[in-house]
């Protein structure tokens, strides 16, 4: 049996600031899962639109094609799947915007014959264990598998599985052309620049425990629930095999948050093997995490550059938006990581709810303030997009002039949702927002910062 995996470009105008430089981890794991329990009886391959030209000859002699679809991706999955579909391939959906959208698609793409909620790795399985025996199927058995009934009806199986941390496997990189992603990271990153020689990602935890104790940020669309801790010696022995295999010398981890437990983190530093000590890492974090007594383990790590999700300049606005922060505590945050000589990336979102324009004025404030403290080579703000899965999301939906209407949608506009957000949820205009997010994208740039300071790498 022949099973392509295929993660499709973004063909919409969004920026995609990592586009091309790492693997795509998801993909990579299913592929490792289906290899390890099917071996013997399958040939599986990913392709990859951030690093190649998807042509649908790439699907002809497939049993089975496999989409990773998110918000900004469907439409080409729906354009790839047709194309699939024609070769005479069983076309599966996954990825976030097909989890919460599973139902609107089963019932307006009929090509579209299984979707994978969540969690894929063992519901692709024994998916695949059952076409393969070609006898009676019976996919209610399936956890996290939408399917269609006899009568063509979509129907959900009637159980979810959670990975546990003995089954968050290490993937495997021989599905793909890792230079690939290098050679993309290179094109951006130049030696002139900040630029690490051979970065490479993982997870070494999922779930968020913020997410799990509140409901989370009402912006955040990621689906993994409850978190779960990989084994400290399995993520140390796959940055050895990455090191060795493909000379990496910089972690990008993934997780949700990198300071979920910094019990586990202390652990996690602790035990780290003196040959992998040259590894420098990028990682997550809250803004209220960045205690005194993590910096040391942060240091010891070789964390370059943490990604602080600031948000917003605004203490009400913060409150509006349950990030569970303040502006004292993130510019506590960026001292603490400037006076230790590690770099941030400082992240807003605006037009969060109950956005005023002085709310916004007082974000870009704040990150005039946060570029005086430096220690930053890179900004980002962007608009609120509610994208399907996230709190806002369901706001809209409940919108008693539109809401009904979106609910039975499976492609979204985000820019008109962007749009819509702004003009019934916020105190200001769309154009209002856009020009303080390019003030504030403006504050700091890495080109100016380059040149500005000589930003080298300290190897």
């Amino acid at each position: 049996m022949k099973i392509v995996l295929c993660n499709p470009e973004v063909k919409l105008k969004y920026s995609h600031s990592r586009k091309g430089m790492y693997p795509p981890l998801g993909l990579l794991s299913l592929a490792t899962c289906l290899k390890k329990t099917h071996n013997d009886y399958i040939d599986v391959s990913i392709i990859d639109g951030d690093t190649q030209t998807i042509k649908h000859e790439m699907f002809r002699g497939a049993d089975i094609v496999g989409f990773h679809a998110n918000t900004f991706n469907y439409e080409n999955c729906l354009d790839l799947a047709r194309e699939a579909k024609g070769y005479g391939a069983k076309i599966i959906f996954g990825g976030p915007h097909a989890s919460i959208l599973w139902k609107n698609i089963m019932a307006k793409r009929s090509y579209v014959d299984f979707i994978v909620i969540q969690e894929g790795e063992k519901a692709l399985s024994l998916l695949v264990e059952q076409l393969l025996n070609k006898g009676k199927n019976c996919f209610d058995d399936i956890p996290n598998l939408a399917y269609r009934k006899s009568d063509g009806a979509p129907v959900k199986s009637s159980s979810i599985h959670i990975n546990t941390p003995e089954e968050m496997i290490t993937p495997s990189r021989e599905f793909i052309n890792v230079d690939s992603y290098i050679d993309n990271y290179r094109k951006i990153y130049t030696k002139d620049c900040i630029s690490f020689e051979r970065p490479l990602s993982l997870y070494s935890s999922k779930g968020c425990s913020w997410r799990d104790k509140t409901g989370g940020c009402v912006f955040c669309a990621r689906l993994e629930r409850d978190v779960r801790f990989r084994s400290i010696s399995e993520i140390w022995s796959e940055i050895r095999g990455l090191k060795e295999q493909y000379n990496t010398d910089y972690i990008w981890d993934i997780s949700d948050d990198n300071l979920n437990s910094p019990k586990w983190f202390k652990s996690f530093v602790d035990q780290r093997p003196d040959d992998l000590s040259d590894i420098s890492f990028l990682i997550y974090s809250r803004v209220n995490r960045i205690k005194e007594d993590i910096i040391p383990f942060l240091k010891k790590l070789n964390v370059y550059e943490v990604y602080l999700g600031i948000e917003s300049g605004d203490d009400e606005i913060l409150k509006s938006t349950l990030k569970g922060a303040s502006s004292r505590l993130a510019l506590n945050a960026a001292q603490r990581l400037k006076d230790a000589g590690i770099y941030y990336f400082p992240s807003f979102v605006l037009g969060l709810p109950g956005e005023t324009e002085k709310s916004l004025s007082n974000t870009l404030k704040f990150s005039e303030n946060l570029a005086k403290i430096g220690s930053i080579f890179r900004m980002s703000a962007t608009i609120l997009m509610p994208i399907p899965g996230s709190q806002v999301y369901s706001t809209i939906l409940n919108n008693p002039v539109f809401g009904d209407e979106l609910s039975e949608k499976d492609i979204i506009s985000v820019k008109d949702l962007e749009k819509k957000w702004i003009e019934n949820y916020t105190n200001v205009d769309y154009a209002t927002v856009e020009k303080y997010q390019k003030l504030i994208n403006e504050v700091i740039t890495m080109e100016s910062n380059t040149q500005s300071f000589g930003l080298k790498v300290d190897k």
